[in-house]
């Protein structure tokens, strides 16, 4: 019998409903309509030429030709579509371990580098690429799987783009710095450092009672590692947040100053592609980012500020 089909789906459709003899209980296994099954057994019966069951009312039984061609399909079948299946997971586990990350410079550096490891050690199987940036255009995102941005990024307003979180800016120093603003309160007499701008402590300091510290003096450094460092080594006073210093302020390393601003919070917006081919990877590394955040945001909900 020369058999020539335009897919596997009629012969999938056929060789279920055979071994039920029962169209409607063959649709309910392929999620499909009682007609679309009828509509597969008779197509494939005009391409073979031949009917394939005997119909009475709504029982069915196959034919001669329905029962050799059973026969010669079966294992066939099973092996192919097996195999389908196989390529199909090869495909998804392969996409899985593709995960590609766009973060800006101030969450990248002082936040996301030193934790990173531990999302590797977990999500061995997940092989990510981090882009770090200090530029981004809204036409780029499509590029990404995800992306992680602060507000001096004017990207908001896209559909998929929310705001993830909300960061309340603090003064951080030295243990040995914090003993001498006790004694004279005056920022002025203390040495100041920046973290890619000096205008981000004159924007917090606006909204303080401070407003006659010179924020113009002071080192501008752009490699957070080296700044906190200088911080640690006593070497000035620095904006921070929870999420850059929760931990190093729980080690005792860094204290926050007592003075607040009614400068509103720092805003971190998150991107999440939707046409991404690893969404699962994407929902990975969200979970963990989730888990992160609240840990260190735990660390600094008692900071007297």
């Amino acid at each position: 019998m020369s058999i020539k089909v335009d897919s596997l789906k009629s012969l999938r459709v056929f060789a279920i409903s055979a071994k039920k003899l029962s169209f409607s209980q063959a649709a309910n296994e392929l999620f499909l309509t009682n007609a679309g099954v009828t509509r597969q057994i008779k197509g494939l019966e005009q391409r073979l030429g031949v009917k394939l069951f005997e119909r009475n009312g709504n029982a069915i039984r196959l034919t001669s030709a329905g029962e050799q061609l059973l026969q010669e399909i079966d294992k066939p079948l099973e092996s192919i579509l097996d195999s389908l299946s196989t390529v199909t997971q090869s495909n998804q586990q392969l996409s899985l371990r593709k995960l590609n990350i766009c973060v800006s410079r101030f969450i990248s550096e002082p936040w996301l580098a030193s934790r990173f490891v531990d999302f590797c050690q977990k999500h061995s199987d997940i092989q990510v690429q981090i882009e770090s940036f200090d530029n981004l255009k809204k036409s780029r995102l499509g590029d990404y799987d995800l992306a992680l941005f602060d507000s001096t990024y004017q990207l908001n307003g896209e559909d998929n783009i929310q705001t993830y979180l909300e960061l309340n800016e603090f003064l951080v120093c030295s243990p040995e710095i914090y003993q001498q603003f006790l004694n004279h309160r005056d920022l002025n007499q203390l040495p100041l450092l920046h973290y890619g701008s000096k205008t981000f402590l004159k924007r917090w300091l606006s909204g303080s009672n401070q407003n006659h510290v010179n924020w113009q003096k002071g080192l501008v450094l752009t490699d957070f590692s080296i700044l906190k460092e200088m911080v640690f080594a006593g070497q000035g006073v620095c904006l921070g947040d929870s999420l850059s210093c929760g931990q190093y302020i729980k080690e005792g390393k860094m204290i926050a100053l007592p003075l607040q601003s009614s400068v509103a919070p720092d805003k971190v917006f998150y991107y999440q592609n939707p046409n991404s081919d690893n969404q699962l990877g994407i929902q990975y590394f969200k979970q963990w980012l989730d888990t992160k955040v609240a840990e260190d945001l735990a660390l600094t909900l008692n900071i007297a500020v």
